[in-house]
């Protein structure tokens, strides 16, 4: 009788254990932010033709060699754009530079004064609704 008390726990035991994974990673997954995945290569995609966006290319190893949390970086003629592991290094990134945007993981770096304001708004709201519905 005991042997089979102690399986009985064993197994009750091993279903909430199993049932409290399943819950925990189906919170993980429905709560997981979508943004976090924006891939900065796609922002040049063709069909989004943007002026802060002219001359984009490839600078990783040059924009981010020095800067905590970077793990992405595009030069364009007239900003650079940062992707960083965590909002929180975006953050502290984007107050530490001048002229900067910050949208969550990725920051906008403006290098100088050529884009227009219109420019400058076109370019953060592209940015702020990316991967925002499913």
């Amino acid at each position: 009788m005991t042997r089979r008390v102690a399986l009985i726990a064993c197994g009750v035991i091993a279903a909430v254990a199993i049932s409290a994974m399943l819950v925990v990673g189906l919170f993980m997954i429905v709560t997981r932010d979508t943004r976090q995945d924006i891939n900065l290569a796609d922002l040049n995609s063709g069909s989004y033709d943007d002026p802060a966006l002219r001359g984009y290319a490839n600078a990783t190893d040059e924009l981010c060699r020095t800067v905590d949390g970077c793990i992405q970086g595009y030069r364009a003629d007239d900003a650079t754009y940062r992707k960083f592991t965590t909002r929180d290094a975006a953050a502290v990134f984007a107050s530490s530079s001048p002229d900067t945007y910050q949208s969550n993981w990725i920051v906008i770096e403006y290098t100088n004064d050529n884009l227009a304001k219109a420019d400058r708004d076109s370019i953060q709201k592209y940015i702020d609704t990316l991967n925002t519905s499913d």
